[in-house]
This record gives structure tokens, sequence and C-alpha cells, in this order.
């Protein structure tokens, strides 16, 4: 019978590392996940004003951008992207 504590090289290795990350590292985790779902769907939702020649300014600065992505998210989450305790870096990016 062989040993149980086969070494599996690096996926061991990412699986250890898996496993020794805390609730809140995987829900950080797959709160920015969701974050990176939502701003993926906002491009194809207006991929129609986007390629529309007619259309002039389109209005899509960076703000609205963001805007998109926030609305997105809370249809897609029913939450807020945003914790308790980000530093001001942290909300920004999120």
């Amino acid at each position: 019978m062989r040993d149980a504590s086969v070494d599996l090289g690096q996926w061991g290795s990412a699986w250890r590392h898996c496993l020794a990350q805390s609730v809140d590292e995987v829900e950080l985790d797959n709160r920015l996940a969701a974050v990176l779902r939502a701003r993926r769907s906002v491009v194809p939702n207006n991929q129609d004003l986007i390629n529309d020649p007619a259309a002039g300014d389109k209005n899509l600065t960076g703000d609205t951008f963001q805007s998109m992505v926030i609305e997105a998210y809370l249809d897609q989450n029913r939450e807020s992207s945003l914790v308790e305790g980000l530093s001001a870096i942290e909300r920004r990016l999120t």
C-alpha cells in the first residue's frame, strides 16, 4: 500500500495554501471575483451604443463606467461590494 502523504509537488503546495486561507480571505476572494464578473458585463451590455457612430459622445467616462459596474454588481449579487474597514485605496479599487 502506498503512503497517503504522496508529494504532489506544486499542486500539493497550492492545495495546502488554499486550505490555509481564512474564511475572510476566501470571502474577499469571492467578492473580488464577483466585482470582476460585473466589470466584464458592462462593455457587452453597452456594445450597441459603443458601436453606434451616430451616437456621438457616448458619455462612457471612467466615472460612468464605475457607476455601471457598481449597478451590475448590485444586480448580480444583491449586496454592496464594499465591506467594513477598507482603506481609501481599497474602497477605490472595489
